[in-house]
């Protein structure tokens, strides 16, 4: 006689049960290590403090004098290197690689110690789940950001070069300069690219389109970390970050991509529904992500609107034109830059 094991116990024995693969000691070890991590590097959290200061910058600002005292520490105890204080706003300084390392040591301690509490715990989906909210969320309203102002509805990041840019040779142009008359170059180019992020972080605002998100924001913010590093543009390290959030949401469905885009094999449905919410709870979600998603991403737009109006309704046409463009060095730019 031969006793057939139910189809939910044999999956817990082969290492799986209805929530996912049994994650082993190593693969717990580098979840707790990454939530720990991407909470702990605080430039993360610019997108909410760029739209509500109020209610996160102090925090965020006490937070920073926390780790500065830290990596000040480090640097002059232990690494024997000079650290300068040079603010929180500065990138790709000693003080910031040395913030990235500090934050990668507290995130091992933190996961060593989160892993001793809870050895016995054998699935980690809620983790998993609230990493991949926060990361997502955090990489959609930086694109929102990144993408509107190179569209021109918040603040343009890239403006048409002015004749001072125009009158300097190659050799007499940093690379950042070069960058920068690059881009702003062409109007229509810039508005494309930021049309790219904007699509970018729609997708992954939603969960059944979170990977796909992943993937255009992949391939649009890896152009752009290596346009920073090759033209020594000082955001380097937070670009690489961006990078490697994209990343990190990939890898968390990486089953899934390798069977669909790899090994031409069928894929499994998941879950969207997120394993701390029930039929009742998910409303009050939504409500709180449409409210978010207004404050982030809608208001911006709507705030740019009003005051182009505003601009537009105060000047005059025959202010438009400055002297400057009247230059023979600016008419030759612009015909150039129109071409």
């Amino acid at each position: 006689m031969i006793l057939k094991m139910p189809s939910k116990r044999l999956s817990q024995v082969e290492g799986k049960d209805n929530g996912g693969p049994l994650l082993s000691w190593v693969s717990k070890f580098a979840l707790r290590f990454s939530a720990a991590y991407w909470v702990l590097y605080g430039s993360l959290a610019s997108p909410f403090t760029y739209r509500m200061p109020g209610f996160t910058q102090p925090f965020f600002e006490a937070y920073g004098r926390f780790i500065d005292i830290i990596v000040f520490w480090t640097a002059v105890n232990v690494l024997h290197i000079n650290c300068p204080d040079v603010g929180r706003g500065a990138s790709d300084t000693t003080q910031t690689y040395m913030s990235v390392l500090v934050c990668f040591f507290l995130a091992v301690v933190v996961a060593v110690v989160w892993s001793i509490l809870d050895r016995r715990r054998t699935d980690d989906r809620v983790v998993k789940d609230l990493l991949r909210s926060y990361l997502r969320y955090v990489l959609a309203f930086t694109m929102i950001i990144y993408g509107l102002s190179k569209v021109g509805m918040v603040n343009n990041q890239f403006e048409t070069p002015n004749v001072s840019q125009l009158a300097k040779t190659y050799g007499e142009s940093s690379p950042k300069e070069l960058l920068f008359v690059f881009m702003g170059a062409s109007r229509t180019y810039v508005i494309f690219s930021g049309l790219g992020e904007v699509i970018g972080a729609v997708l992954l605002i939603w969960r059944r389109t979170t990977t796909l998100g992943a993937m255009v924001v992949f391939g649009i913010m890896l152009n752009v970390m290596m346009l920073n590093f090759c033209y020594d543009f000082p955001v380097k390290l937070y670009s690489a970050h961006l990078v490697g959030m994209a990343a990190f949401l990939l890898l968390l469905d990486r089953k899934r991509l390798m069977s669909f885009l790899i090994l031409n094999q069928p894929t499994e449905s998941v879950e969207l529904t997120p394993p701390y919410t029930n039929a009742k709870s998910i409303w009050v979600q939504r409500l709180v992500k449409a409210i978010i998603i207004t404050y982030i991403a809608v208001v911006p737009i709507g705030e740019r609107i009003n005051s182009e109006v505003r601009h537009a309704l105060t000047i005059s046409p025959s202010s438009t034109k400055s002297e400057v463009q009247e230059s023979p060095l600016m008419k030759r730019g612009f015909r150039w830059i129109n071409e």
